[in-house]
């Protein structure tokens, strides 16, 4: 399902496959290929059209365990001069609901494929691991929600808009490697929550190395009844949770004491001139 190549200027984006198995419950004995990248700018090995998806579900899955993957054959997509445009805005893959990809399993982008989940009231529910390790996530407006109980892996050095997760009990383990790191527009909205009763896990895939979470200033985390494990977010704004555990290893994060009646606090105006944000405020 590739595109064609153009020798004059643009081509298309690459088609759609989806293989749902019927009886075998993996692909371990698929041996042929499936491919679905843009097309070539000019006869060269610059694509300018984004790749397709290959969705592939075995006997026995659903839409939230299937695997996607977005492919572009390992070319950038390019302007009308022929030149890359790694981390810019064109030639990319639309996913989210507003394009019937509202539920995604595992998702694979890779072989510097771009992928944007687009539209401002647009909702991308991932159930599985995310790898973008040799591919791109466009942080357009969008929110992606990871959803469901399993422990999701993710992978890669995504740039995310509004990402949301609110699983009680549910653990998502971040990459360690260079090219890992969870990153954020200026104005992301970035939800993460548990429970009273069961707390949001956040932990590194390798247990005790460090995962980089880097917000903007202008961007607003919302982190409340999390489990924080080596978080570095000295790159961005410092993070202050609520009702949430320091399991160590965190940098740039803030973990105030819940509070109960009667305890007295000392205003020390640190973090901004915000009154009610707690930050600003030390128990004594």
């Amino acid at each position: 399902a590739s595109a064609g190549c153009s020798d004059i200027s643009f081509s298309g984006g690459g088609g759609r496959i989806a293989v749902h198995l019927t009886e075998a419950t993996d692909f371990s004995n698929w041996h042929g290929t499936m491919k679905a990248n843009g097309g070539a700018w000019k006869n060269t090995y610059k694509l300018c059209g984004g790749a397709g998806t290959i969705y592939m579900q075995a006997a026995g899955e659903s839409p939230e365990t299937a695997t996607v993957v977005v492919d572009n054959a390992g070319g950038y997509a390019v302007d009308g001069s022929g030149n890359p445009t790694a981390g810019q805005s064109y030639g990319y893959t639309l996913l989210s609901d507003k394009v019937g990809a509202g539920v995604i399993g595992n998702l694979i982008i890779t072989n510097h494929a771009q992928v944007a989940f687009a539209g401002a009231d647009a909702t991308t529910r991932i159930y599985g691991d995310i790898d973008t390790a040799t591919g791109e996530i466009l942080a357009y407006e969008g929110t992606v929600e990871l959803s469901g109980d399993r422990t999701q892996t993710i992978r890669g050095a995504a740039l995310w808009d509004d990402f949301k997760c609110t699983v009680p009990g549910k653990t998502v383990r971040i990459g360690t490697d260079a090219g890992d790191a969870l990153n954020f527009r200026e104005t992301s909205v970035v939800t993460l929550a548990g429970s009273a009763e069961t707390n949001l896990v956040l932990a590194p895939v390798v247990p005790g190395e460090s995962w980089k979470f880097t917000l903007p200033v202008g961007g607003v985390a919302a982190v409340s009844y999390a489990a924080v494990d080596g978080s570095d977010a000295s790159g961005g704004i410092t993070i202050t949770t609520k009702n949430s555990a320091d399991n160590g290893g965190n940098r740039n994060w803030i973990f105030p004491k819940p509070m109960a009646a009667g305890d007295p606090i000392t205003w020390t105006g640190e973090e901004s001139t915000d009154w009610n944000n707690m930050a600003n405020w030390v128990d004594k």
